[in-house]
C-alpha cells in the first residue's frame, strides 16, 4: 500500500467549506476514485488546534496514484486550486509505503464503526 500525507492549516472562516472537500466522501475522494487503485482518505483534525489537520490517501501502489494523476490532471489541478483559499499553509509530508506486515490493529467489536 502507498499513502500520501499532507499537513494544513486552514482558515478559520473557510473550515466547514475545508471539511467538505477532505472528507473521507468528500470532493477529493470523489475524484480519486475515478482510478480503481485509489483505497481511501482519511482526515485527522488536531485535538489541540481545530485549523490543522492532515490528510492520509490510500493507493494500492505509487503507479496507481501517478496514473491516476496523469489520466485526471486537469481534474485535480481545478480542485487544488480551489482549495487554496481554504488554508493558510500547505505541507506535503510525505510518500510513505505500508510494509507487508504492518497494517492497523483493531478491536473486532470496533471493525464496524
Amino acid at each position: 500500500m502507498f499513502t500520501i500525507i499532507w499537513e494544513y492549516q486552514i482558515e478559520p472562516a473557510m473550515q466547514t467549506a475545508f471539511e467538505e472537500y477532505y472528507h473521507a466522501d468528500g470532493i477529493w475522494a470523489h475524484c480519486f476514485r475515478q482510478h480503481t487503485g485509489f483505497i481511501a482518505t482519511q482526515l485527522l483534525q488536531d485535538q489541540d488546534n481545530p485549523y490543522h489537520y492532515l490528510t492520509i490517501d490510500y493507493w494500492q501502489h505509487e503507479t496507481s496514484f501517478q496514473q491516476f494523476y496523469q489520466q485526471h490532471r486537469d481534474d485535480y489541478d481545478a480542485i487544488d486550486k480551489l482549495c487554496g483559499s481554504f488554508t493558510i499553509s500547505e505541507h506535503h509530508v510525505g510518500t510513505f509505503t505500508v510494509p507487508a506486515l504492518a497494517g492497523i490493529a483493531m478491536r473486532a467489536d470496533r471493525r464496524s464503526e
